[in-house]
């Protein structure tokens, strides 16, 4: 999520082209996103709902940093998609609640059903084009109605990667169209099967223990000579209670019903990928373009490879193939010839032992023989993009 935002915001030096704005953007520039949803809402034609669809996504990113800057959790040093996000502190937080975590993402597994709804309505090949001003967007962290310094989705994007743009900059114009209703649905799928994920190990009993613990430490009397922090910094015992709340939540059983969902959203979000690149190459114009064709140039200033999206589904296939089960993943204690089902760990958890998936025990059941899935499509596509895999794969999805 971070990544996205950062190419979205790097994208801020090309000046606009002539292209009409949809009339929503003057709503989403000084409005906000819930204004822009709520002058969208009930009109059924293609632009629209892709909008609509977009809207909700958008939404769910905003929510949760609404939410977390109510109880002032930070959580500054997360790598957790969304909840790396930066915000700014609250002066005057509630009290933190254990089950925060968790709501957050059921949240976000309801906006992205609401933004799949509006785009699975949208007639397959459907000829429309919506065109935003992308540094028109903004995220309303503080929930007041009003656009604040730092709540530009450039600002966000910056603060996340240590990067300075300014919030001023020329503005980027991109006609989104049928392809990109089905990039954008390939990205619920993704952020839904997260959200089952977190739900397959509800957090919240770890995170009321560690916030028992420190109480506890805190009534006996810290310690000013922590060694840890002197060693290592200030911020190790926020790194140590992060690790054991995380240690905590995935050592216990997962919900199986939860990691099925999860993996029924992974192979969908394989699925919606392909039919993205299938509509991207049919593409015969040259308008304001999110993700370019070879044939077209990115109002983003996105450079791709001509066949880049040949080799990132070369990549795609291969997870498909990891997460059917029909390929495994290699295992140190085992031949050429057999490795992990991982088809198998989603139906059917285990708890995260890591002593016991170190040593093999606890993934015995889950180990067969078969053809091991290899590195060789993700190495080709990061040469291809110049060693920048983890940041186009972020984007391409």
């Amino acid at each position: 999520m971070r990544r996205i935002i950062l190419l979205i915001a790097l994208a801020f030096s090309p000046a606009a082209n002539a292209q009409a704005l949809h009339p929503i953007n003057a709503t989403l520039a000084t409005g906000g996103i819930a204004a822009a949803q709520a002058e969208l809402a009930g009109k059924t034609d293609p632009g629209s709902l892709f909008l609509q669809g977009g809207l909700a996504f958008l939404r769910g990113v905003e929510r949760s940093m609404q939410t977390r800057w109510t109880y002032g959790a930070t959580m500054q040093g997360t790598d957790i998609p969304v909840l790396r996000l930066p915000i700014a502190p609250n002066p005057a937080p509630l009290a933190f609640e254990p089950a925060l975590v968790s709501r957050i993402f059921a949240d976000m597994d309801a906006d992205m059903d609401l933004a799949r709804g509006f785009l699975e309505q949208i007639p397959q090949g459907a000829d429309f084009g919506a065109t935003i001003n992308i540094t028109d967007i903004w995220f309303d962290v503080n929930a007041d109605g009003q656009r604040q310094a730092g709540e530009a989705m450039a600002n966000i994007a910056s603060a996340a990667l240590d990067r300075r743009l300014n919030e001023t900059s020329a503005p980027v114009v991109v006609r989104f169209d049928y392809a990109d209703a089905r990039w954008l649905a390939a990205y619920t799928h993704l952020l839904s099967g997260l959200s089952d994920m977190v739900a397959a190990f509800d957090p919240t009993a770890a995170i009321a223990q560690m916030i028992e613990v420190r109480a506890e430490f805190a009534a006996l009397g810290t310690n000013p000579m922590n060694m840890g922090a002197m060693m290592i910094g200030g911020d190790f015992d926020n790194w140590l209670d992060y690790f054991t709340m995380l240690y905590q939540a995935l050592r216990q059983q997962p919900d199986p019903t939860n990691t099925r969902a999860a993996h029924a959203h992974f192979l969908s979000m394989i699925s919606e990928n392909r039919a993205f690149w299938a509509a991207l190459a049919a593409e015969s114009d040259n308008m304001g373009e999110w993700i370019p064709n070879k044939n077209q140039v990115s109002a983003l200033g996105l450079v791709l490879p001509a066949d880049a999206g040949q080799a990132w589904q070369a990549v795609l296939f291969d997870l498909e193939a990891m997460l059917t089960g029909d390929k495994l993943v290699p295992f140190w204690r085992l031949g050429p010839g057999a490795g992990l089902n991982i088809r198998k760990l989603f139906m059917d958890p285990p708890p995260v032992d890591i002593v016991g998936f170190l040593q093999g025990f606890a993934l015995l059941p889950y180990m067969e023989q078969g053809p091991l899935i290899d590195a060789a499509s993700w190495r080709a596509f990061d040469r291809m993009v110049q060693g920048d895999g983890l940041m186009f794969a972020a984007f391409l999805n």
